[in-house]
């Protein structure tokens, strides 16, 4: 990279001491990285899926079908974007952006593709790797590996972001009031009428006091009782947070809520909407709405989408909201959007459907709902339609869901308790159907309503205070719909998207479908619900449309899970408070899985079981092992596997196969073991498992030298092979001589083997003088003079050149066997050894160093030798050049004989022709084929690493 063509970033950069690394990441020579991981299997895993992915945007659905667990989906879901969304309007391509603790690149990735000028800084190398992969098509993102505390660059931003930071300042900083100290640095950091956003979690946030586990420890009320440890993570209130900031000399501070919280938002309460009178707008109903969202909520001790609506009511959803997200300003006006009371986002669909909606006060002051597309194409694929309002009024009132979640929520609920409530439910839709001048009858469902109608569920209709019924965000469309398929996803998505109590238990309903299918069979008496089936396929082609991802198989599962029941509840009159704690347990979890695509349904509740978490650790281990098992037990998806990680990985291998970097790539390998080693000292809790580690990958390391060596000895063979195939190789036997004559006179590879054979004199002499071309070179050398002579010598000297060459590799594949053997007996040593000295390991890498440089001194004489082979290898192709000028003189001879055998060769000439024919048609066949396989393997390898790593996470393998 030369300085005319560095960009102002990239010059700052230099001018601070920072230079690119060969993994197009900024940082300083010998910067090992801060120790914070999401684990190896899972940063191993996610670096993987982003390299085999085509697309690695926002909206990408190759990373969509990769989210098959919560550090998938945390990192990969376009719903992270969400936390800045609002306030896209502020970046543009002079804004210049720092965002301090990037990760693995999903808020990067928004805001790169914002336009703005980015500088993402991550302490943990791997995981500035992974952000630069994300970002790896934005020439407006640079990423540096680098502990805040060393960063002191000259640039001044116009943006700062701290998003899941703050609360670990404790962690990687000694000064006293390390919080304090970081947002003193921040500030220092902006330019003049610059920003902050800090997002972080409130320790009093209504989860957290309904039990759930502090997200950093696990555990429940350590932050709401003030458990936090000197020199460790800790989150904070409103108001310890908000004096903090003051206290750094941020002026102005505009606190929101992001819900159900800052990591995957899907709505954000502005201060506006924090202030706004209750009766006006309702903050409440869409807290209440987020709550199923929230892919790391398990069982809590109330219903937290009941409590919201009375939180909103009394004017404290900024105390209680689960998270933070302040936008900060020295001096200014800190809320720096202009009046809207709230965003929600669609962001969980395909980026053609994604949407936004923005609560605002229109020029008269009246409350209305304004959305736009945030797709760049039209909002339609397969008879799909997606219908964006411009503008809407907002309506107050209770939607008809609450209805639903009063009786979902009751302990011992009924079904016809949930019946009842449906028959209410189709009457609302049979009165805003009146209203639109459409009359129905409830008995039928089969009845074809407006196309439009598909989306009048329980979310979309709400009762005014006059008490009638209104139909609300009309977004979807879909040909023909029927009521029989409105009326089926609204029981299965009102189901799901609530909280349910245990329901008092009935025979033959044991799990959602029967649910379903039995409330069905109480709103339409008599019916045999032959249409059902059909219904749930349509509803499956729906789903996979609008997300972008295949439902069908998610929503038979979803249909599948278990109800939980309380039987020992009368009619809901009390419970047994032990028995329900177990049941709200199971509930939670199930439901959790069906509103978060099923896929995603355990991958919290294994994060918190330690034992289960240590035992997935050990599995997809594997995976980070360069795919170890996958190579064993998977055939085909092993050789791929096998070579991404090799270009992932294995830098040795391909600098081997360009030669002129033989002894780097070999020092590299040594190094890299020198540096597991001197992790392993960093980290002396788990060095046994380090170690083991280490050992296995020298092994992978050495398999893949002496690979590489091999493929080097065949090419070296090849480039000899290459020399006897110019000089007429195909003259190997007798029997084939005449056809090689052809393919020479004819260029085309016609062989006339057959005819030369059926002359007698003219033959025999050109036979003498062709046949001993290639296998043969001796003869033909000996009369050809001088020049025989001399091809000799060069043969000669090229096969000297080579057995050296080869003699050398062998010896250098006994010596890589050597030492990885005493590698593998040291490293064995030191594993069994936790408290081996320091002194022992030193003496390891020194013995390292030293065979570091006999493999450079060796693959230097290598080099040396392959240089010279190949000199004269090219001499030797040009004597054949020679040669092959003499043998176009002699086809000429031949023309004139052929030309009087011309009616001996025309049968034999047609048979040969149809016979090259065939070959060339084969030929054309399988070009074809591998075109297609190769298209074929691009296309799925990405969606087959997600299901692999699924079937890993789920213990399928």
């Amino acid at each position: 990279m030369t300085a005319s063509r560095m960009s102002d970033m990239q010059r700052q950069l230099v001018e601070s001491g920072y230079t690119p690394l060969d993994d197009r990441v900024w940082g300083r020579i010998g910067f090992a990285g801060i120790a914070y991981s999401d684990g190896d299997a899972s940063e191993d895993g996610l670096l993987l899926t982003l390299r085999c992915a085509g697309d690695v945007s926002v909206f990408s659905p190759e990373l969509r079908s990769a989210c098959v667990d919560w550090p998938s989906f945390y990192h990969l879901s376009s719903e992270r974007a969400n936390l800045l969304r609002p306030f896209s309007t502020e970046f543009s391509a002079t804004t210049r952006v720092l965002e301090i603790g990037a990760g693995c690149g999903a808020v990067t990735r928004f805001l790169g593709e914002t336009g703005a000028q980015v500088l993402a800084l991550e302490g943990s190398r791997r995981r500035a790797i992974i952000a630069r992969e994300r970002t790896r098509d934005l020439g407006n993102v640079e990423v540096v590996a680098e502990r805040f505390q060393e960063f002191a660059p000259d640039a001044r931003f116009d943006v700062i972001t701290l998003i899941g930071v703050l609360e670990y300042a404790n962690v990687f900083s000694d000064a006293p009031q390390a919080a304090l100290d970081m947002l003193d640095k921040v500030r220092a950091m902006l330019a003049p009428g610059g920003c902050l956003f800090l997002a972080i979690e409130n320790r009093f946030g209504l989860k957290y006091l309904a039990g759930a586990p502090e997200d950093h420890l696990g555990k429940p009320m350590v932050g709401v009782e003030g458990g936090y440890s000197r020199g460790g993570v800790r989150t904070y209130g409103r108001a310890e947070l908000d004096a903090l900031l003051a206290r750094a000399g941020f002026g102005q501070r505009a606190f929101h809520v992001p819900l159900p919280d800052y990591k995957t938002p899907v709505s954000i309460i502005a201060p506006a909407g924090l202030q706004a009178d209750p009766q006006e707008f309702d903050a409440g109903t869409l807290a209440a709405q987020a709550v199923r969202r929230d892919h790391q909520l398990g069982a809590t001790t109330f219903n937290l989408q009941r409590a919201w609506t009375g939180i909103g009511e009394n004017g404290l959803m900024l105390d209680l909201g689960n998270s933070f997200l302040v936008r900060a300003v020295v001096t200014g006006d800190a809320e720096g959007v202009e009046g809207p009371l709230a965003w929600h986002y669609s962001t969980q669909r395909s980026g053609e459907f994604a949407r936004e909606s923005r609560f605002v006060r229109d020029g008269s002051g009246q409350l209305v709902v304004r959305s736009r597309a945030l797709g760049s194409v039209s909002c339609a694929a397969d008879d799909v339609v997606m219908r964006v309002a411009d503008e809407q009024p907002y309506l107050c009132g209770t939607l008809f869901v609450e209805r639903f979640r009063t009786v979902l929520t009751k302990p011992g609920w009924t079904i016809d308790e949930l019946a009842e409530v449906g028959a209410d439910y189709l009457n609302a839709i049979r009165g805003a159907l009146v209203e639109d001048g459409i009359e129905i009858t409830l008995d039928d469902p089969t009845q074809i309503l407006p196309d439009h109608y598909i989306d009048a569920t329980p979310f979309n209709l709400i009762s005014v205070p006059e008490g009638r019924p209104v139909y609300f965000d009309r977004e979807w469309a879909v040909p023909s719909p029927s009521l029989g398929w409105l009326t089926l996803r609204s029981v299965l998505f009102t189901y799901a998207g609530t909280t349910a109590a245990p329901m008092q238990a009935v025979d033959g309903v044991e799990r959602v479908g029967g649910l379903v299918r039995a409330v069905l069979e109480r709103l339409y008496p008599g019916d045999r619900l032959e249409w059902l089936e059909a219904q749930l396929l349509r509803e499956a082609r729906f789903q996979s449309v609008v997300t972008g991802v295949e439902q069908g198989e998610r929503l038979r599962e979803a249909l599948d899970i278990p109800l939980p029941t309380d039987a020992s509840v009368d009619n809901g009159s009390g419970y047994d408070s032990a028995a329900l704690f177990a049941q709200v347990d199971r509930v939670s979890q199930s439901l959790h899985a069906g509103v978060a695509h099923v896929g995603d349904r355990v991958g919290s509740v294994l994060e918190q079981q330690d034992a289960m978490s240590q035992s997935l650790h050990a599995v997809v281990g594997h995976v980070g092992d360069r795919v170890g098992s996958v190579l064993e037990l998977q055939d085909a998806t092993s050789q791929s596997l096998h070579t991404v990680v090799g270009h992932v990985g294995d830098r040795v291998g391909s600098v081997l196969e360009q030669q002129d970097a033989t002894s780097q790539s070999l020092h590299a390998g040594v190094a890299h073991v020198g540096d597991r080693l001197g992790s392993v000292l960093e980290q002396q809790d788990a060095m046994s498992q380090s170690l083991h580690a280490v050992v296995g990958h020298v092994g992978d390391r050495v398999g893949s030298v002496l690979e590489q060596q091999d493929a080097t000895s065949q090419s070296l063979h090849a480039g000899v092979a290459h020399v006897g195939d110019r000089l007429g190789s195909v003259l190997e036997q007798q029997d084939a001589m005449s056809q090689s004559l052809h393919a020479v006179v004819g260029h085309v590879g016609d062989r006339v083997g057959s005819v030369l054979e059926q002359q007698d004199a003219t033959s025999q002499s050109l036979h003498a003088g062709v046949a001993h071309v290639g296998d043969r070179v001796g003869s033909v050398l000996e009369q050809q003079d001088a020049m025989s002579q001399s091809l000799h010598a060069v043969m000669g000297h090229v096969g000297d050149r080579v057995g050296s060459v080869l003699e050398q590799q062998d010896a250098m594949s006994q010596g890589l066997h050597a030492i990885a053997q005493g590698i593998a007996a040291d490293l064995h040593v030191l594993g069994s050894d936790a408290a081996l000295s320091r002194h022992k390991l030193d003496g390891l890498l020194e013995q390292l160093d030293a065979v570091s440089q006999s493999l450079h001194a060796v693959s230097g004489s290598m080099q040396v030798e392959i240089g010279r082979v190949h000199g004269d290898v090219a001499l030797a192709n040009e004597r054949a050049d020679e040669l092959l000028k003499q043998l176009d003189a002699v086809s000429q001879s031949l023309h004139a004989v052929m030309a009087q055998l011309g009616a001996g060769m025309s049968a034999h000439d047609r048979s040969i022709q149809a016979l090259v024919q065939n070959q060339q048609a084969t030929q054309a066949a399988l070009d074809a084929m591998t075109a297609d396989l190769a298209q074929l393997q691009r296309r799925s390898f990405a969606g087959t690493l997600g299901r692999v790593s699924g079937w890993f996470r789920r213990g399928r393998i």
